[in-house]
């Protein structure tokens, strides 16, 4: 029994790794879902042998998940039908499966979160090298007739691509403020350069902003003292870094690229049509116009409010208050800082950018899903120091 406890450890560490491996490098979503079903798969074996605990995970940041993900897995009740109701449900076990997961294996495997952010850097870093290369070498794999950076594989698209290898960059730069060696430091540096340079031939410029806030973040963390003038002396250095390397026309030019009105359509259907709880999850969300197609709202906080209403939007912005208080009264550690960052970078992203919380794994998963996770994984300060 010990050897199959062990075994079923390594088999959901592995699993989680895969899903970081397969998300960077594989060429289209099934193979990356794959990694998603073993997780799943694991945690609920481990659940029915009680290898996991459930009250490890009996808090109000988990339960909060749950009633979020349960609500906009309902709401297809009053948009598409019961066979939707199921999928998407599906989609949020495998989302609370991937949570359980990060922090039991964060518990019990030594190193594991920075094993895993190594795996997930070096993915980032090689994905970036490929997209690079085919982006320098072959013009015709562009599927759009712009001089923009697509990512390999099932990142082939600027905003996907860019935000995924921010995520990357964030995750290199906490890397670096705990590593001891100057190897890993030399390393890290030149991942980050590569992962910058596709981000910058991506066009893509909201990563610019939350870049700039999450590691002003980071860097304000470790300072203490300075806290503030660190955090804004990197915003600003990120932003003179983004004027300088795409110029002022470039980033002012409709910096918005259509958002306002974008948000001021989706905003319209869901009060015309159900203010409190939405269209439902799984309600077409395009909107024809006379400059293009607009296939989601172009943001997490506003998608949530068009297909699940006010509650949904108000069960979401309560997930994210007690991920902050909880990052907030967390007892110093690299776990609370990368969480603090990626929270911060995955917000900022989102009020630019995104589609529904509830899928089979994309950038989302990255964005929202793995801080979570890491708000799971950090000790309270006052049970980390008793009378702190």
């Amino acid at each position: 029994m010990r050897a199959l406890r062990i075994s079923l450890d390594y088999f959901l560490a592995t699993s989680l790794a895969l899903t970081a491996v397969l998300y960077f490098l594989a060429e289209n979503g099934r193979i990356n879902a794959f990694a998603t079903y073993l997780v799943a798969i694991a945690t609920l074996v481990m659940l029915l042998i009680g290898q996991i605990d459930w009250r490890r995970i009996n808090e109000p940041v988990f339960l909060s998940v749950v009633l979020f993900l349960f609500f906009l897995s309902a709401s297809a009740a009053w948009a598409s039908g019961e066979e939707t109701i199921l999928l998407l449900s599906g989609y949020g076990f495998l989302i609370i499966s991937f949570l359980i997961g990060i922090q039991y294996c964060a518990e019990r495997i030594p190193a594991f979160l920075t094993r895993f952010q190594i795996i997930l850097v070096s993915c980032a870093t090689l994905s970036a090298l490929i997209s690079l290369q085919l982006h320098v070498a072959l013009p015709d794999y562009q599927p759009l007739n712009e001089p923009r950076l697509f990512g390999f594989g099932r990142l082939g698209n600027p905003v996907i691509s860019a935000v995924s290898y921010g995520f990357a960059v964030v995750c290199a730069v906490n890397l670096a403020m705990h590593a001891k060696r100057g190897l890993t430091h030399a390393l890290v540096l030149a991942s980050v350069v590569v992962l910058m340079t596709a981000i910058v031939l991506s066009g893509t410029r909201v990563v610019w902003l939350a870049l700039g806030f999450a590691v002003g973040i980071a860097a304000g963390i470790q300072v203490k003292r300075y806290a503030l003038p660190v955090f804004f002396s990197v915003i600003a250095l990120v932003g003179l870094l983004a004027l300088f390397i795409t110029g002022w026309d470039e980033l002012s030019r409709r910096a918005l690229s259509f958002r306002p009105e974008i948000w001021h359509e989706y905003f319209s259907r869901t009060i015309d049509t159900n203010l409190l709880f939405g269209l439902g999850s799984g309600t077409d969300s395009k909107w024809l116009t006379d400059v293009g197609t607009f296939k989601h709202a172009h943001s997490v906080f506003v998608s949530t409010f068009y297909y699940g209403g006010l509650v949904a939007l108000i069960l979401l912005l309560t997930l994210l208050g007690l991920c902050t208080f909880r990052l907030l009264n967390a007892a110093p550690s690299s776990t609370r800082d990368l969480g603090i960052s990626t929270l911060i970078f995955g917000i900022t992203v989102g009020l630019f950018d995104g589609d529904t919380l509830l899928t089979k794994i994309d950038q989302q998963w990255w964005l929202v899903w793995f801080p979570v996770a890491l708000v799971l994984c950090t000790v309270r300060a006052s049970d980390d120091h008793p009378g702190a």
